[in-house]
């Protein structure tokens, strides 16, 4: 089932690949924002998982066209967002940015439950707001239907326990692809330095925090201007 998900994975970077050309063309699709030259898209960093508390939602690439194989620096506001409160299943609409709480999100809730308090996934709430709600077509595509659902959490099991018995691993570390630095955990770096979840490693994150991991390693996809001056 990993090795299915994997392929799964890697196919649609290659798919990207080729639309963006990563070497010479990336930065001139996306003349939008600024691509620092001085920052290195393939390396990563060491940052403590539980130091991430917030999403940033909507997702900056889809309000900002940015480019998942670059870094970006980006200016406004989106780093002093209000915080929602409450919890949520998929990222609500809204008319401008907003942060939502890791902790409140009802997948995070449900895999906590799972893997340390040992409740089946079918009996979580978030199995049976899948079911009720005949499947969420806006939560990345692993959860469209009960049969998707139950592949993809079954899939979490076997990420659970290779990173709890092999230790959390670069992506680089597990593939010489030129292309699985995309693959890494995304972090989006605010003006006085906090991290937020991007919208790639998630579930790999939350993971880490449930282990209590001191450390794993992230890209830094977007840096707000004001940080790097």
């Amino acid at each position: 089932m990993v090795a299915k998900w994997v392929e799964q994975a890697y196919k649609s970077i290659l798919r990207l690949s080729d639309e963006i050309r990563i070497q010479g063309t990336a930065l001139s699709q996306y003349p939008r924002h600024r691509y620092d030259s001085g920052l290195s898209v393939a390396e990563y960093e060491q940052i403590d998982p539980n130091e991430i508390q917030y999403l940033i939602s909507p997702y900056l690439k889809h309000e900002y066209a940015l480019s998942p194989a670059v870094s970006a620096v980006l200016g406004g506001e989106w780093d002093r967002a209000p915080i929602e409160q409450g919890e949520w299943v998929t990222e609500p609409d809204t008319d401008g940015f907003i942060k939502l709480p890791l902790e409140e999100y009802r997948l995070y809730d449900s895999m906590s439950t799972h893997f340390l308090d040992g409740i089946p996934w079918n009996q979580t709430r978030w199995y049976r707001t899948v079911v009720e709600r005949g499947g969420l077509s806006d939560a990345g595509g692993a959860y469209t239907d009960v049969n998707t659902t139950e592949q993809y959490l079954r899939y979490l099991d076997e990420l659970y326990g290779r990173i709890k018995n092999e230790g959390f691993q670069s992506q680089r570390d597990l593939s010489n692809h030129p292309l699985a630095y995309m693959n890494e955990v995304t972090v989006l770096r605010g003006r006085d330095g906090t991290h937020y979840a991007g919208h790639v490693g998630r579930h790999r994150l939350q993971i880490a925090r449930l282990l209590e991991l001191p450390t794993i390693p992230v890209r830094v996809w977007v840096y707000h201007e004001d940080v790097l001056r």
